[in-house]
């Protein structure tokens, strides 16, 4: 009983205030720790970093920890993620705003290395704009398609393969708009198209 009770949950029962406004604000807290050590470490955190490598980032491996155990907490409670239905429009607002914050400040960040209050900011800001949309998304995804529909169900099902196999897809059509003479952004788009 109890052991397939802990295997079936493995992070534990998703406490009940994670369904309400404040839990992105209480998340990007240690989000946003994780993001510090990240920018003091390598220059620049784990979303800006982009070197990859065979052996595991073990603070950008962290930093998705965090966001996994989340999404089991929310899956463990979605029966009742129609609470967020109501704050999304805020969240989402609010996200707006931290994205301006980190947009202004990464431009900084990337000239000379931001410290004290400013990279405070600068990560700060990262976190919570990434908590925001989170929550703000299945708050407004659920407040506009409330009963699930075939392609609704299909596109979720598929996501994490499509998630999977754009990578290639984006390298390859980026490889092959590489000696074309077009403006990036025409290549972007192209690119995104594809």
């Amino acid at each position: 009983g109890l052991a397939r009770l802990a295997a079936d949950r493995p992070f534990g029962r998703a406490p009940r205030r994670l369904l309400s406004w404040p839990a992105p604000f209480c998340l990007a807290i240690p989000t946003a720790l994780i993001l510090w050590i990240g920018h003091e470490k390598n220059g620049l955190d784990p979303i800006m970093d982009m070197r990859n490598s065979f052996v595991p980032n073990p603070i950008r491996w962290l930093h998705h920890a965090v966001f996994f155990v989340a999404g089991t907490w929310l899956y463990d409670a979605r029966a009742d993620l129609g609470r967020l239905m109501r704050c999304a429009p805020a969240l989402l607002c609010t996200a707006v705003v931290a994205f301006g914050i980190r947009a202004t400040l990464l431009r900084s960040d990337l000239n000379v290395h931001l410290n004290g209050f400013a990279g405070v900011a600068l990560v700060g800001s990262a976190a919570l704009f990434g908590w925001l949309a989170v929550f703000g998304t299945i708050g407004l995804a659920l407040r506009l398609v409330p009963r699930p529909t075939r392609a609704v169900r299909y596109l979720a099902d598929s996501s994490y393969w499509i998630y999977l196999i754009h990578f290639p897809i984006v390298g390859l059509a980026q490889i092959c708009l590489y000696g074309i003479d077009l403006a990036p952004t025409v290549k972007f788009v192209v690119a995104l198209g594809i």
